[in-house]
């Protein structure tokens, strides 16, 4: 059984003193609340209810990451119909000689900079 859920995320944290003894630690921990800017990503157990492993965590900006992990965890026995939006944009960027982002007439975004087409435009740039 997998679980998706949204939250908030705190990461853990450590204080050292001067001679390298820690002196307060606070584990990191995810409380579920519908407002959260983060979702959590994992396996339940069937019988006890309870993760199984650490879950994966994104930021709620992210869905294709979380979305690609709980769909990997469900393991379908048949190919998915979900197109390969990465390959077809970085295709497409390729064959237009780099000049243009091809999301460009379909985008109503202000700025590029936490858009993953331009990361993906920009993988294609390093190859």
């Amino acid at each position: 059984m997998i679980f998706l859920v949204k939250g908030h995320c705190f990461l853990g944290r450590q204080k050292i003193d001067e001679n390298g003894n820690v002196t307060e630690e606070s584990a990191a921990r995810f409380e579920t609340d519908p407002e959260g800017g983060s979702v959590a990503v994992g396996i339940l157990d069937d019988d006890t209810m309870e993760p199984t492993a650490p879950a994966k965590v994104f930021g709620d900006f992210d869905p294709w990451g979380y979305l690609s992990c709980a769909l990997k965890l469900l393991a379908p026995a048949r190919a998915g119909n979900i197109p390969d939006f990465e390959s077809i944009f970085k295709k497409a960027y390729a064959d237009y000689g780099n000049t243009d982002c091809p999301a460009l007439h379909y985008c109503d975004r202000p700025t590029c900079d936490d858009c993953i087409v331009h990361r993906w435009m920009e993988e294609v740039d390093e190859e």
